[in-house]
């Protein structure tokens, strides 16, 4: 997905979402989260504990370390671990980023799997999400590890704002598209504490 998906007038308070591979062979992914124009008060950051079509608990937050956060010039912020899969971030003045590395080596459509040949990502087991801020636009950027990778997802999207739920990388002898690889998508309100986002919240 090239960046002329996305529209002009993107609001300001958009999510926006990054994601690299620098330690691909070893299995990760390094997410950085930035949300804006976040309201008072503590926020929740969560990660999903189940994946739509497969109801049982998996806990996707095991397979997250090194969580951290900070405001919108670079300073760090209190986290506090509430429960295993949510975290509080104290102290924010209306803008965070959330960074954090995934482990994933279980390509399996409910998990995510990352090596020197692919990543394949399921977006509730790789990407924290903000209940209070549910409903606004995301922007979403893959960085390849090199441009020899190209992008496949698991179906034809129904819009350039609803993309299907699952991704992979891998490399190929065909030109891959520009780097990083951009989408526009509208993530839509988790309707309990336990479940995702919906499988188009990518």
């Amino acid at each position: 997905w090239s960046s002329d998906v996305c529209s002009s007038d993107l609001a300001a308070s958009a999510t926006r979402i990054e994601l690299r591979f620098p330690n691909a062979v070893h299995h990760e992914a390094e997410v950085r989260i930035a949300f804006r124009d976040v309201p008072s008060g503590p926020l929740e950051v969560r990660m999903a504990r189940s994946s739509p079509g497969r109801y049982a608990a998996h806990d996707f937050a095991k397979n997250v370390y090194a969580f951290r956060a900070s405001d919108g010039s670079g300073r760090a912020l209190d986290v506090v671990r509430v429960r295993p899969n949510v975290w509080e971030v104290r102290g924010h003045r209306g803008a965070v980023t959330v960074e954090y590395t995934l482990f994933a080596d279980r390509a399996d459509g409910t998990y995510a799997g990352i090596d020197a040949t692919r990543a394949h990502l399921n977006i509730p087991a790789t990407l924290a999400y903000a209940p209070a801020l549910a409903g606004r636009e995301i922007v979403i950027d893959f960085v390849p590890p090199d441009t020899t990778w190209r992008e496949a997802w698991s179906r034809r999207p129904t819009s350039s704002r609803h993309p299907p739920p699952m991704a992979s990388w891998s490399p190929a002898r065909s030109a891959a598209p520009p780097m990083p690889l951009t989408t526009c998508v509208a993530r839509l309100p988790s309707t309990d504490g336990v479940s995702t986002p919906p499988a188009t919240a990518m």
